[in-house]
C-alpha cells in the first residue's frame, strides 16, 4: 500500500521536503544513551549533511571524549 500526503507519494514528499521535516522524540533518555560521536554521526545523517562530523569534532576538541 502506497501512502500519500497532499496527493504526493509519501517517500517523494519526504525527499522533496526533508529540509522542512523535524523529529521530536518522546523519550528524553534517547540522547543520554548516545556517546558524543554517536550523537554527531546521528545528526549528520538526519540532515543529510556532506560535512565530516569527525572534522567538526576535532575543531571543537571533542575527539578526546568521543566515546563518552
Amino acid at each position: 500500500m502506497v501512502k500519500y500526503i497532499d496527493q504526493i507519494k509519501y517517500s517523494d514528499y519526504i525527499h522533496k521536503n526533508k529540509g522542512n521535516i523535524g523529529v521530536i522524540f518522546r523519550d528524553e533518555g534517547f540522547y543520554e544513551r548516545f556517546t558524543v560521536e554517536e550523537y554527531m554521526r546521528y545528526y549528520t545523517e538526519i540532515i543529510d549533511s556532506k560535512s565530516n562530523y569527525r572534522e567538526i569534532m576535532l575543531k571543537f576538541s571533542l575527539l578526546e571524549i568521543a566515546d563518552k
